[in-house]
């Protein structure tokens, strides 16, 4: 009996797994875009999948999951924070599994949290830039660089010559994700982009324009 039990634990500890994994996953692409098929399998080869790294991969799951409800926009907001109740009953079905068990024993950061977590700010900024499509808010003019909005790595750039952003907050006595949360405050953007501002491969996704913000660095000297 006690087999029996311990197998259907496991199985469940699995199971719950996988909901949260499969939730956060998004299809692999090669350098043109088309999907890249799992091998090695017979019959109909499916699409190979992989754990969401940036918002590119945020909004394609969000739209993937919204394109299901035909949510009209005025009701958007709502259907959003509905929407993140479910992903926090799938977190907390996570958090029981003998995989996060295990790393919290070993003190390790859990990835796929992190991931769940930064999808979850990911929405918020959706709500956020709902309200000012309804506003309309024209300041954001001001806010530009030779009429060009600055992306976060060009902000990241200017907050490091300016303020050594990277080195204060590298220098502080504290962990990796803390570090990276930090910087997500200052930045305004998600612990995830954070964490790549911080390894660099941020700076690949959304490059630098090297000419504008030279220019406007020069203006500061």
């Amino acid at each position: 009996m006690e087999n029996i039990e311990e197998k259907n634990k496991w199985y469940n500890n699995i199971i719950e797994l996988f909901e949260l994994n499969d939730f956060l996953s998004v299809i692999e692409r090669d350098e043109k875009g088309n999907p890249v098929k799992v091998s090695g399998i017979s019959g109909d080869v499916p699409n190979k999948l992989r754990i969401a790294e940036n918002e590119n991969d945020f909004e394609e799951i969000y739209q993937r999951e919204f394109s299901k409800l035909k949510v009209a926009t005025k009701n958007i907001n709502f259907y959003i924070n509905e929407f993140k109740e479910v992903i926090d009953e799938m977190i907390m079905t996570y958090k029981r599994t003998h995989s996060y068990k295990l790393d919290v024993s070993n003190n390790r950061d859990s990835d796929l949290l992190n991931v769940a977590n930064s999808f979850k700010e990911y929405l918020d900024s959706k709500l956020i830039n709902l309200e000012k499509v309804v506003i309309k808010d024209n300041s954001t003019k001001k806010l530009s660089i030779q009429g060009k909005k600055l992306n976060i790595s060009e902000r990241y750039m200017i907050a490091n010559h300016t303020l050594d952003l990277y080195k204060n907050i590298n220098n502080r006595n504290i962990s990796q994700t803390e570090k990276h949360i930090l910087m997500a405050h200052i930045l305004g953007c998600s612990q995830q982009v954070a964490r790549e501002l911080f390894n660099g491969t941020q700076q690949k996704r959304t490059p630098v324009r090297e000419e504008i913000i030279n220019k406007y660095l020069d203006t500061l000297k």
